[in-house]
């Protein structure tokens, strides 16, 4: 029977916002070697602590913008992943009992795996306590105005600039006919003074009359024949 070692490592940042975690999973074929020393490390009179798989856990991670992490390409398997040791631990742990009010003290063991890499980093040629050292580089994702261009791509910014352009021209451009009339007059100057008329009679305290003027005002736009009549050239 074929048995598997399940990895998955786990990477948190801060940007960009849909994609603050992103994961690698992978499976790792148990030899019939490996399967003998997990047996003797669950028998508790063997001396055999750990279990070595060469060449399973990245050294090197680079984190795209979208997508799985990335292991660089490195001339060497040896420089590209790392070994990891899997340890099972046993400790006495002692716990407090009571029964018939009375305390007593059990000694259970406590079993946990260990998980580490037997090889030194990179940086300080020493071998890690616990865990793997591993170096990542995250891609730097632009923020503020320019964020849309790390969640869509340089794709979809441009679709994006298109169509802001497209909607501007075409309210620009659209429902033209109905606006004729109003824009193009020949001499608005009689209306012009209409409308300051208004506003002398407002200011002068004289509402009849600008209530008068204002009819006039309104009427002269509800019919294009007045319209033209009175924004014609003399």
């Amino acid at each position: 029977m074929t048995l598997y070692l399940e990895m998955r490592i786990d990477f948190v940042r801060k940007y960009p916002d849909d994609q603050q975690t992103i994961s690698q999973e992978w499976t790792v074929t148990i030899t019939q070697d490996q399967k003998n020393d997990f047996l003797a490390m669950l028998d508790t009179n063997s001396t055999q602590s750990s279990v070595l798989f060469p060449h399973v856990f990245g050294q090197y991670y680079r984190l795209p913008m979208t997508g799985n992490p990335i292991i660089p390409e490195a001339t060497s398997t040896e420089e590209r992943l790392l070994p990891i040791q899997l340890s099972l631990n046993r400790e006495l742990a002692t716990e407090e009992l009571v029964v018939n009010n009375t305390k007593t003290q059990v000694e259970n063991v406590v079993e946990f795996w260990e998980f580490k890499s037997p090889q030194p980093n990179v940086w300080s040629n020493q071998n890690p306590v616990l865990g793997a050292d591993v170096v990542v580089t995250s891609t730097l994702v632009p923020t503020g105005p320019l964020s849309g261009l790390a969640t869509a791509g340089i794709i979809g910014l441009y679709i994006g600039v298109v169509l802001a352009i497209g909607k501007v021209l075409r309210s620009a451009v659209s429902d033209l006919q109905y606006n004729i009339m109003w824009k193009e007059l020949p001499n608005p100057q009689p209306i012009i003074d209409l409308c300051h008329d208004i506003f002398l009679a407002r200011q002068a305290g004289q509402l009849e009359i600008e209530q008068s003027l204002y009819r006039e005002l309104i009427e002269l736009y509800r019919s294009p024949e007045s319209m033209i009549f009175h924004t014609k050239i003399q």
